[in-house]
């Protein structure tokens, strides 16, 4: 099962000059799906997005912080079984 899952600067978009790089399972060598391989510019706006939003992340205060950090976590515990799995498919190694 193939799945193309864009992470760039265009919202869950990607360019139609898009170039990807497969991803194999090591172990069986069954194909994974593709990453989107980002452009320098695509890189760029990214990097400049992060800047311009790290002037609110500074100002918010510890507990804000906390808060979004703990939703983080909730969400990776909550998805931790798929997280692993898909882990363990993408390195080859087994789930300790």
């Amino acid at each position: 099962m193939s799945m193309v899952t864009p992470l760039g600067p265009r919202d869950e978009s990607t360019p139609s000059d898009a170039r990807s790089i497969p991803c194999h399972e090591p172990a069986t060598g069954r194909d994974l799906g593709e990453a989107h391989a980002m452009s320098r510019s695509e890189v760029d706006e990214v990097v400049a997005r992060a800047r311009r939003a790290q002037p609110t992340w500074a100002a918010t205060s510890f507990e804000e912080r906390r808060a979004v950090m703990r939703e983080l976590l909730a969400e990776i515990v909550e998805n931790q079984p798929a997280i692993c799995e898909k882990c363990v498919r993408d390195s080859g190694k087994t789930m300790v």
